[in-house]
């Protein structure tokens, strides 16, 4: 569309202020407050029927375009946090549009499409992979749709300090027997970001810092480590997901994030003891089922360790965060 807009509220009282945000693509355009009597254009019907209402915003006004960034995901800052010569992401995942026809990155830090950093990141036929500095370092074959699986990815940094080794793992979590557990290892040049660098769920920065690669699907429980693990250490997190013991004896512990409290805000609670409490952005599905839903419970408040995922999606969006262009004081 040449033109559209929205307003901050959906209704006003008489005193209040109500602000107008616009993307035009035309070099101007006009603005007209109206009363809306008839909006129906069927001819068998009285036909379209509005009043012009004399206003303070009545007049020409530039054109400018503006842009929509949808796409829910969860930012970390990990200030202090040196995770630039070994790290261990854990997860259950579960993906719900694999194949969507474009990367999508499940976490990361840095810019691992467009720059430096890691990801565990799905290709657009749906095949987990892992990324290193716009490379791919690692394949673990295709996400069925709307399945579980435990993922990690553990990486160090060799001596040398230009390459790293590092295993990847993508478990289901209901197998067919002839589906045996995917372990992969692999070795690359150094993929780790400097210290300090952010972790992003469900989505990861391009080049220019912006959120893109945007997932589809839920995460549950994710946990970072300043360490490595080895396959045996990980089944036993996963066997006890809420015990944090088994993975802080690999290293120090730099996140628990739970998502099952504070559903109701933009945090997501860091329960690791540091308080590296992530953002929210983009109003994403929370309460939702976790990977160890057992379907006895269909209310999140009654079984809310049932309920510790977050349902992330490309086109959430909870406020494009366009410049106000102008405002009306509506009268007393």
């Amino acid at each position: 569309m040449t033109l559209v807009g929205y307003s901050d509220r959906p209704s006003v009282a008489p005193g209040d202020r109500i602000r107008f945000m616009v993307s035009c693509e035309q070099p101007a355009y006009d603005v007209r407050l109206v009363r809306l009597i008839h909006g129906d254009t069927n001819p068998r019907g009285p036909g379209f029927k509005q009043r012009l209402v004399p206003s303070a915003i009545d007049g020409r006004r530039p054109g400018k375009r503006e842009v929509i960034r949808s796409g829910s995901y969860v930012d970390v800052a990990l200030d202090g946090v040196d995770l630039s010569r070994e790290v261990t992401f854990c997860a259950f995942v579960q993906a719900t549009n694999p194949a969507a026809g474009a990367a999508q990155v499940i976490a990361g830090q840095g810019t691992p499409l467009d720059g430096t950093g890691w990801a565990l990141a799905l290709s657009a036929e749906g095949d987990l992979q892992v990324i290193g500095a716009s490379q791919v370092v690692a394949r673990l074959g295709p996400m069925q749709r709307w399945a579980w699986y435990l993922l990690a990815l553990s990486v160090r940094v060799q001596e040398d300090g230009l390459a790293a080794a590092g295993t990847a793992w993508c478990r289901p979590l209901r197998a067919w027997p002839d589906d045996p557990p995917a372990e992969v290892a692999f070795a690359a040049a150094s993929i780790l970001p400097p210290a300090g660098a952010a972790l992003m769920l469900a989505g990861a920065r391009d080049a220019a810092g912006r959120p893109a690669h945007h997932f589809d699907g839920r995460i549950d429980r994710p946990r970072l480590l300043a360490g490595t693990v080895t396959g045996e250490r990980l089944q036993a997190w996963a066997d006890r997901p809420d015990d944090l013991t088994t993975l802080a004896e690999a290293g120090d512990l730099a996140g628990a994030w739970d998502f099952s409290r504070d559903v109701g805000t933009a945090l997501a609670r860091d329960v690791s003891g540091h308080d590296r409490h992530g953002r929210v952005v983009n109003l994403p599905a929370r309460a939702v089922t976790g990977h160890n839903f057992r379907g006895e419970e269909t209310c999140f408040r009654l079984a809310p360790h049932q309920y510790g995922a977050i349902h992330f999606h490309r086109d959430d969006l909870e406020d494009a965060g366009w410049a106000e262009d102008f405002a009306l004081q509506v009268p007393n």
